[in-house]
């Protein structure tokens, strides 16, 4: 049987290459201020130095009780210390491979562009996926447009079908802004993602705090 994993509702995102916010400050940030769930997300490097930022991250979200979750690399995963899980794309490793290599103890969501892309990911074992863009997004390129609330709306119900019986909590990413809490969470989906919206903030910690607010 599946193990039952805590899903937040509020998914942190991580952003390098900003000015004077480097991501372990990120990171301390959103922990300082109430985060439960970290999603670390960094550019390409080296995996010694994707290692050396997993373990910097870890040490921060175990001081504070945060889940930590790596973006795309499962190897990464393996390799750091106290890293709950990892959230994949279509183009990252497959999930059933990801978790024969992590074990049935880990976190493993998943990137939803299309219905397709929501079968994949609940057909082969994840705990959670990310369904959008809900809105435009410079925080990563996408291949599609964003989808909307009723967009989000027709997504949901045509992943019951898929579903079915399955706890895979939805959540939305992409351009989320404060004032879209309330309308996406009343499409039924688990709960939103968001990096930019407090990222590119004029006071991150005060923006951390007003989703945290409406997510609680």
């Amino acid at each position: 049987m599946k193990l039952k994993k805590y899903i937040s509702r509020f998914h942190y995102l991580t952003q390098d290459r900003l000015d004077d916010f480097s991501v372990m400050e990120q990171v301390q940030m959103a922990c300082e201020n109430g985060a439960k769930w970290i999603q670390l997300r960094i550019m390409p490097v080296e995996d010694t130095e994707w290692i050396r930022l997993a373990n910097h991250a870890a040490a921060i979200c175990d001081d504070w009780g945060a889940t930590l979750i790596l973006n795309d690399n499962v190897y990464v995963a393996l390799a750091a210390a106290d890293v709950q899980g990892v959230h994949l794309g279509r183009g990252d490793m497959h999930p059933a491979e990801a978790r024969r290599l992590l074990g049935d103890e880990k976190i493993i969501g998943g990137s939803a562009l299309h219905l397709d892309d929501i079968r994949y990911f609940a057909e082969n074992g994840a705990d959670y996926i990310s369904i959008g863009p809900f809105k435009h997004t410079t925080t990563k390129a996408l291949s599609t447009e964003p989808i909307g609330i009723a967009g989000i709306e027709k997504l949901v119900e045509s992943a019951q079908a898929i579903l079915g019986d399955l706890d895979i909590p939805l959540i939305v990413a992409g351009g989320v802004r404060e004032e879209d809490v309330e309308a996406i969470l009343a499409t039924g989906v688990h709960g939103v993602a968001v990096s930019s919206a407090i990222n590119k903030a004029e006071n991150p910690a005060a923006a951390y705090r007003s989703f945290y607010k409406k997510l609680l």
